[in-house]
């Protein structure tokens, strides 16, 4: 519908073509010379201020994903206000786009550039405020602002809303990717960009009987999640990884990356502990091979018994040139390694003499083996 305020008075008029658009009165003086059409007849002023609500949105003229933050942003060719824009993207699930660091700026800056038109972005400032905020929410810290912008009025108009410069030819003032802020009437900006969070997806991790899992992670779409490097613990376990199923094998390491885009629990894969024991002949000979003694259960010590000439076994100690702490086939409990050493007694021989039929035979002796 064409609006129009002559004398006071509004005149509504349809005309073909003008569907989907809508204006509004400037108090601004016309000369009426300026008419293009000699048969037009000046009867006021009009500004025409773009389609508005209810025309339908062209698809974007291009869009991209961050990689870092898997947001996604389009740029679409439809000139209307800044408060139409913004329910445009929330029809759409999104919000006009923020730009809160150089590396969005630039993201943003390449959409706007391809479609070669200043476009509205998220920022405004609410009237009688003179602090800009995003629509989001989000610091207002990080800003590009042009040359002594914002300005905040132009002309009497109150100047509320963000916009940015495509390049150094949008207007005579314009700089490449910078800011300014218009007046939602405003017959600069051609465009705007919309935004969308990501999917997000929860990776919780549970210890299965242990202690000190990590904390539930966030798996954000289309961007792959470095795990979390702690690692769970459990008394007479040894952690081995992380795997998709209670009690599965492996799937995952500390530190690895997930790519997938679901929900996902980990559960912690545990091999028990086993300790190693092993025998020192001291000297000796036929030590018994070393034994697997598992955490938490007894072990049968072996009954194997080393030899050594001119010596006796007496048994294991667990210190070299020890006491006896242990027999073969003695039980052991303890949940370490463990090195057993041969205790030795060296072998005694007796010397008799027998006088055969005489007197004065000498006494006995003992002889040590050498």
């Amino acid at each position: 519908m064409l609006l129009l305020v002559v004398d006071g008075n509004t005149v509504i008029t349809s005309e073909s073509g003008w569907n989907n658009f809508y204006f509004k009165t400037v108090t601004r003086n016309v000369n009426a010379a300026n008419l293009s059409n000699a048969y037009q007849t000046f009867c006021g002023y009009i500004y025409v201020c773009g389609r508005d609500a209810t025309s339908t949105l062209p698809d974007p003229t291009a869009t991209t994903t961050s990689s870092s933050t898997g947001h996604k942003y389009a740029v679409y060719n439809y000139a209307t206000t800044w408060e139409n824009a913004k329910a445009k993207c929330e029809e759409l699930g999104g919000y006009l786009a923020t730009i809160t660091s150089d590396s969005e700026q630039s993201l943003v800056l390449s959409l706007v550039q391809n479609l070669n038109k200043p476009c509205w972005i998220g920022a405004y400032r609410d009237s009688g405020s003179s602090v800009y905020k995003w629509i989001t929410g989000e610091s207002f810290s990080y800003t590009n602002w042009d040359d002594d912008e914002p300005s905040m009025s132009n002309g009497g108009r109150d100047e509320r809303f963000v916009g940015i410069y495509a390049n150094d030819t949008d207007t005579q003032y314009s700089t490449t990717g910078k800011w300014n802020d218009f007046s939602e009437t405003t017959g600069t900006i051609k465009g705007f960009v919309c935004e969308w969070n990501p999917q997000t997806y929860t990776v919780s991790y549970n210890a299965n009987g242990g202690t000190g899992a990590p904390g539930n992670q966030t798996k954000i779409h289309g961007v792959s999640l470095t795990l979390s490097s702690v690692k769970p613990s459990k008394d007479g376990y040894t952690f081995q990884g992380w795997s998709t199923t209670l009690n599965g094998s492996v799937q995952y390491n500390p530190g690895s990356a997930y790519s997938g885009n679901a929900n996902l629990t980990l559960y912690a894969v545990w091999s028990i502990k086993t300790y190693t024991i092993s025998y020192n002949a001291n000297g000796g000979t036929g030590a018994p091979a070393s034994q697997t003694k598992v955490h938490g259960q007894n072990l049968t010590l072996s009954n194997m018994r080393p030899t050594k000439d001119g010596y006796t076994f007496q048994g294991w100690s667990t210190i070299l040139y020890g006491t006896v702490a242990y027999q073969p086939g003695g039980q052991f409990d303890e949940n370490r390694n463990l090195t057993l050493h041969a205790v030795w007694s060296q072998k005694t021989y007796t010397v008799s003499y027998d006088a055969n039929g005489g007197t004065g035979a000498p006494g006995s002796i003992n002889k040590r083996y050498s």
